[in-house]
């Protein structure tokens, strides 16, 4: 199964270790279950609430085009929030 990564973090005081950490955790769960990752989609400094995120955006484009199985998220409010 091929997937991709999303890491997202919401405002400017959180900086680019939040998003390694993401990251990490993204692929130890990949790799413990023979998942390869074909990319990694990072929006930083930006909300859930809009789907408004250049990367969020360019991963669903790929997504419509059948280019990756899956999306791993560290957390669900990665990919949208109080919506």
């Amino acid at each position: 199964m091929n997937a991709v990564i999303y890491a997202r973090y919401s405002c400017d005081n959180q900086r680019d270790e939040s998003i390694d950490g993401q990251i990490r955790e993204c692929k130890e769960f990949a790799d413990k279950n023979g998942i390869t990752i074909l990319r990694c989609y990072c929006d930083r400094a930006y909300s859930a609430k809009t789907d408004n995120r250049p990367q969020f955006l360019e991963m669903i484009k790929d997504g419509d085009k059948r280019l990756f199985d899956t999306i791993i998220v560290s957390c669900r409010k990665q990919l949208s929030c109080c919506r």
